[in-house]
C-alpha cells in the first residue's frame, strides 16, 4: 500500500499524511478496540452512578421516614405522658384543692392546643410566674399568643387584671382567657365567648366547642393579619358547628337504642350487652341507671 521508506519533509506532510490514512494508522493502534472498551467503561460508569444515585434518593427517604416516626414517637410518647398526668390530677381534683382543679383544666386545655394547632404553634406550658398558663408561639418566630385557664366556682377582678397585665408585660400578640365558670360583666353564659380587641374570652366546659373557638380563631390570624376578627361571624360558626355535633350526637342515641332492641330479642341479651357503652343525656344517669 506504501512505499517504504516514508519519507516527510515536513510535519504538515506527516499530518497531511496520517488525515489520509486514518483507517490505516487506527488498524495498527487498534483505536476501534480502544473506543469500544472507553464506550463500555463510560457506560459502566454511568450504570454505577444511576446505583449511586438510586441509594442515594432511598437513604434520603429513609431519612425522611425515619425523621417523620421520630416526631411521630416523640408526639405519642408526649400524649401518653399528657394522658397520665391527666389521670393522675382527675384523681385529685375531686377532691382537694383549687390548685389542682386549675391543673387540671390547664393539662386539658393543653392536649387539645397540642391537637389542633401543633402543626403551625409550640405549644409551651413551662414554668413561669406572670406568663400565663400556657404560651402558643409561632414557630416562625413571628408571635406568641398567651392562655389563661381558670377552673374556679368564681373568676374574680383580680384574676382579670393579672390576665392583662401579663399580656402586657409579656407583649403577646393576642390573650385567651378560659375559665368553666360565668366571668361578670364579660361572658355570663356557658358555651359562650367574647372578643374585646386583641382578647378572647371563653367560658364552656365543652371540650369540642373548646376546641372549635380556638382553631377558628387561629384560623382567622392566618387570613386577616394584624385585624380583630367580627365577633359575630365566628361565633355563629362555632354555633352552628357546636349544633351540628350535638344532632349527631342525638342520632347516635337513636342508633344505640336501636340495636339494643333488636339485641334484647336474643336469648343472650345480658353476655351481649356486657361493658356495653351507653349514650344519654347527662341528667338521666344521676339516677346511678342506665339512660334507656
Amino acid at each position: 500500500m506504501f512505499t517504504y521508506p516514508l519519507l516527510f519533509n515536513s510535519e504538515d506532510e506527516h499530518i497531511n499524511h496520517i488525515k489520509t490514512h486514518q483507517e490505516f494508522y487506527r488498524k495498527i493502534l487498534d483505536l476501534k478496540e480502544s473506543n469500544e472498551e472507553l464506550e463500555n467503561q463510560l457506560r459502566k460508569n454511568k450504570e454505577m452512578n444511576d446505583i449511586i444515585q438510586h441509594m442515594n434518593e432511598q437513604i434520603r427517604k429513609y431519612d425522611e421516614d425515619k425523621q417523620k416516626q421520630e416526631i411521630e414517637i416523640k408526639r405519642t410518647k408526649e400524649l401518653i405522658e399528657d394522658t397520665a398526668r391527666l389521670e393522675e390530677l382527675l384523681h385529685k381534683k375531686n377532691g382537694v384543692s383549687v390548685v389542682h382543679k386549675g391543673i387540671c383544666d390547664e393539662k386539658y386545655v393543653e392536649i387539645i392546643l397540642k391537637e389542633i394547632a401543633s402543626k403551625d404553634y409550640i405549644v409551651d406550658n413551662g414554668d413561669g410566674t406572670r406568663m400565663m398558663d400556657i404560651r402558643l408561639i409561632r414557630k416562625n418566630g413571628d408571635f406568641t399568643i398567651g392562655i389563661e385557664c381558670k377552673d374556679k366556682d368564681t373568676v374574680t377582678k383580680a384574676d382579670i387584671e393579672k390576665f392583662r397585665r401579663d399580656k402586657i408585660k409579656n407583649n403577646f400578640k393576642r390573650s385567651i382567657f378560659i375559665s368553666t365558670s360565668p366571668i361578670k360583666n364579660i361572658v355570663d353564659e356557658d358555651n359562650q365567648i367574647k372578643i374585646n380587641y386583641d382578647e378572647l374570652f371563653i367560658v364552656t366546659k365543652d371540650h369540642v366547642f373548646l376546641a372549635a373557638v380556638i382553631k377558628l380563631y387561629l384560623a382567622n390570624l392566618e387570613t386577616e393579619k394584624d385585624t380583630v376578627f367580627e365577633e359575630n361571624i365566628v361565633f355563629d360558626n362555632i354555633i352552628d358547628t357546636y349544633n351540628s355535633w350535638q344532632t349527631t350526637k342525638k342520632h347516635h342515641i337513636k342508633l344505640d337504642q336501636s340495636f339494643l332492641r333488636l339485641l334484647n330479642l336474643t336469648p343472650d341479651f345480658d353476655k351481649n350487652v356486657k361493658g356495653h357503652l351507653y349514650l344519654g343525656i347527662a341528667s338521666k344517669y344521676k339516677a346511678g341507671k342506665t339512660p334507656y
